[in-house]
């Protein structure tokens, strides 16, 4: 029998556990349904840098497995013919004024280590400074190959925007439900809240690594992507304003000027705003509820702050793990 499933969200969380549904599990109909689609979402807006941010006080060792599943997928991405097509690529920097002594993360990322005296010359504004090398990831390039695969798959399609579960709840045996910040009407969720972040793409192709400043009012990152580099940000819990704002553009131009001076009176491309959809603890577990009689599955995935695209495997794997126990046989060959 073919279980039929709807993820609901195509940000990163939502179609890449529809996608591992598809790769991991046999006999089903996977459809994605959502309002907004790359390039439109809050994927599209983030730096793509793996690093564990902003996920409130949910449980370290979940978030160290979710990230840790994630960096292994991003890293062998990186190690493929695929890398530049996907905007993949392994980056060094700097952790200025870090807070944290012993991170969770650390024998995750590469060669993570406090600077030298001469090092930290570079930098006299700022103590306890790090240097370590991780991944990013550019998320347009890599959602628009996400959804080629899950389209390649059988994976089906929706534009909709729902006011409720209750929509879905009769076509669909399975309800991924995976809307971010859109569970804040849909579910009626009042512990999801956006965190508003500004971000600046700015040509400066001199820029070869990151710089992340820890501690402040404001955070101030530095990142190079692929086609740009990405200057930000802000932090600004309960703004649901995603209209670029004069005085935080002022901000982040400043701010980064500060730590690399080459920076000052940089060409700007574009600016952008995106909400994290943050939520004292991420939600991934499952419901089974009773609808006109029969007996649904309801999984919850959402809630991922500033860590979607540091996460996603880990918890698209918890997605097919509960699908599979509520009856789904594996794929032959699947990724377990």
């Amino acid at each position: 029998m073919v279980r039929k499933i709807c993820v609901l969200g195509a940000g990163i969380i939502g179609l890449y556990s529809a996608v591992r549904t598809l790769e991991d599990l046999q006999n089903v109909d996977v459809t994605v349904i959502a309002e907004k689609f790359s390039p439109n979402n809050t994927t599209d807006v983030a730096a793509g840098f793996w690093h564990p941010y902003r996920m409130g006080s949910t449980n370290p060792s979940l978030i160290k497995r979710w990230s840790d599943e994630t960096f292994k997928y991003l890293l062998n991405l990186h190690e493929s013919p695929m890398a530049s097509e996907l905007g993949i690529q392994l980056v060094s920097g700097y952790y200025l004024n870090s807070r944290e002594t012993n991170p969770f993360w650390k024998d995750t990322v590469f060669n993570l280590r406090d600077l030298t005296p001469e090092e930290n010359k570079l930098f006299p504004n700022y103590t306890n400074n790090k240097f370590f090398t991780s991944l990013i990831v550019c998320g347009t390039l890599y959602m628009q190959w996400l959804m080629e695969r899950f389209i390649s798959l059988g994976g089906k399609v929706k534009s909709k925007r729902l006011e409720s579960l209750s929509e879905v709840m009769a076509d669909f045996d399975v309800v991924v439900n995976c809307c971010g910040l859109g569970n804040y009407q849909l579910n009626n969720d009042r512990q999801m809240t956006p965190i508003r972040g500004q971000v600046i793409r700015v040509n400066a192709p001199w820029i070869k690594h990151f710089y992340i400043v820890s501690g402040l009012s404001k955070p101030v990152f530095i990142f190079p992507s692929k086609n740009y580099v990405v200057m930000g940000g802000t932090d600004q819990e309960g703004n649901w304003d995603t209209t670029p704002n004069e005085e935080d553009q002022r901000h982040i131009l400043d701010s980064c000027a500060q730590v690399v001076p080459s920076l000052k009176n940089v060409e700007i491309l574009e600016t952008r705003v995106g909400l994290r959809p943050f939520r004292k603890q991420t939600r991934l577990d499952q419901e089974i509820v009773t609808f006109n009689g029969r007996t649904k599955q309801v999984i919850n995935n959402y809630g991922h702050g500033g860590c979607g695209l540091t996460t996603f495997v880990g918890c698209a794997k918890d997605v097919v793990a509960m699908i599979r126990e509520a009856g789904v046989a594996p794929r032959y060959g699947a990724k377990l």
